[in-house]
């Protein structure tokens, strides 16, 4: 009896702001004509990368195809089945290291 003496003076109505007032901001809506005028325009993406692009920048992207381009013809020279078998021949030359432990509850 004596802690619902306690809890009994705890406000359970909602905060009250010091101007009282809530505001929410409206949502602007696009018409149709403003989109229209937004895709006429070009862009930055539209004008090239190229032109913004240092020489370092260039040559890093053309590396990086060439080896996205060398990683791929080499997966594809592959099948399934012997990437399969690359993979178990891999995990056999492991370490028993990297195998689970067992756990003995008698000791």
């Amino acid at each position: 009896m004596a802690d619902e003496d306690e809890y009994a003076v705890v406000s359970t109505s909602a905060l009250k702001l010091k101007d009282g007032k809530v505001s929410k901001k409206k949502k602007k809506k696009k018409t149709p004509a403003a989109e229209k005028a937004v895709t006429d325009q070009p862009s930055a993406e539209d004008v090239g990368p190229s032109a913004e692009k240092t020489k370092a920048e260039l040559v890093y992207e053309q590396t990086m195809e060439k080896r996205k381009m060398d990683l791929m013809l080499k997966k594809a020279s592959k099948t399934y089945k012997q990437q399969i078998l690359e993979f178990n021949d891999k995990l056999n030359n492991l370490t028993e290291f990297y195998d689970i432990q067992k756990v003995s509850w008698t000791k």
